[in-house]
């Protein structure tokens, strides 16, 4: 067997394993917020607009009290289920080099239960099609986001696979522990 089909058998099987992955983590997480019975918040702190033209108005922002990275993840799913913390990094290293070079050669990559990733152009506009060049026309790249969703029968709109029950709270850094590592239980604050 060439080397060429080896390395797509060994992407192929670490796509399955991914995805077995990400399908038993999602089912032991929920048994577990459940068992555990714990509401999370995302906290919110409210703030004024004193750009020009706006009004002074206020406005809600998302407070975020940790960043979690792949390291903190693979702890958890490491905890949560049967896989090794290393299986789960290597998996993830080579979904990203994988999803780079899909992108990057213009397809859309789709992650069932996850979302949709594809890149998109940061361009100004031209006066006609013959005046548009890349160089003076395009001004970036960006990687577009659309997290899977469903639509609910009782509202009638789409509930995004990360909001799906999430409740707000107004956010009060007196009853907050920031000095926790991400992936340990931060306790929300009391409403």
């Amino acid at each position: 067997m060439s080397v060429e089909k080896k390395q797509g058998k060994n992407k192929q099987s670490i796509f399955i394993y991914f995805y077995l992955l990400m399908f038993y983590f999602s089912k032991t997480n929920k048994t577990t917020n459940q068992q555990n019975n714990k509401t999370m918040a995302l906290l919110y702190k409210i703030v004024r607009d004193n750009r020009k033209n706006s009004g002074n108005l206020y406005y809600g922002r998302a407070v975020q009290l940790q960043m979690v990275d792949t390291d903190g993840l693979a702890d958890i799913i490491q905890r949560n289920c049967t896989v090794k913390k290393s299986d789960v990094l290597a998996v993830i290293n080579e979904l990203i080099e994988v999803m780079t070079d899909k992108l990057q050669n213009s397809c859309t990559v789709k992650l069932d239960g996850f979302g949709t990733f594809k890149i998109g152009l940061k361009t100004v506009g031209a006066d006609k099609p013959d005046s548009f060049s890349i160089s003076r026309n395009v001004k970036g790249l960006r990687v577009n986001f659309i997290s899977t969703g469903k639509k609910s029968q009782a509202t009638n709109k789409i509930e995004r696979t990360f909001l799906q029950g999430a409740t707000l709270q107004k956010y009060d850094p007196t009853k907050v522990d920031t000095n926790k590592k991400p992936g340990e239980n931060v306790e929300t604050p009391e409403p």
